[in-house]
């Protein structure tokens, strides 16, 4: 829903939901200690950010989306975080292995850098793109019906208002073996 649109030389911008704080150091201060670990900071604690996580009855899905836990990461990361770590969104945090952990943070990493540094959310390497004979997929799951690696029906559910998308062949529930074998990116 739109709730306010500008417009002027030409542009037309619509934005929605959105609130406004005034404050100085200490409203900062008191605002990014909230946060989570954020992957672009090289200060992050990923091993804070493990016994957080592990400790949860949430889904991988629900965490990530927690700015308490991992900071940044919205709904088109979750979804492409998770597909990239193939690990299924409804895994609970108490159930996730450290490998799958690890993979999730290193994509989490290399995800929101690639974001930073293009100012667009890309999250299909460019070399796979054209392996699959698709140079312009942008996105794997996210907003698709089909897979962009598999071709297979993409499953879409409501997680807290948000929708959560995976590919079930590329991304099983079971078996936890299947999970373990995907590829975590250099970072």
């Amino acid at each position: 829903t739109t709730r306010l649109q500008l417009e002027g030389h030409g542009i037309v911008a619509q934005l929605s939901a959105m609130t406004l704080t005034h404050g100085g150091q200490e409203l900062y201060e008191a605002k990014a200690k909230c946060l989570g670990q954020d992957p672009l900071r090289d200060d992050a604690d990923p091993e804070s950010l493990w016994a957080k996580v592990s400790k949860s009855k949430k889904t991988i899905g629900l965490l990530l989306m927690d700015q308490s836990c991992f900071a940044g990461v919205g709904n088109i990361y979750r979804c492409e975080i998770l597909f990239k770590a193939a690990v299924h969104p409804d895994v609970k945090g108490t159930e996730l292995t450290r490998c799958e952990f690890d993979r999730v943070w290193a994509h989490s990493v290399s995800l929101l850098q690639r974001g930073f540094q293009t100012g667009s959310i890309l999250t299909v390497d460019p070399e796979e793109a054209a392996r699959l004979g698709q140079p312009k997929l942008r996105r794997y799951i996210y907003n698709s019906k089909t897979c962009g690696r598999c071709s297979g029906p993409i499953s879409a559910w409501d997680v807290s208002g948000r929708t959560c998308y995976c590919c079930p062949h590329c991304q099983p529930a079971d078996p936890r073996v299947e999970r373990e074998s995907a590829a975590a990116p250099s970072v």
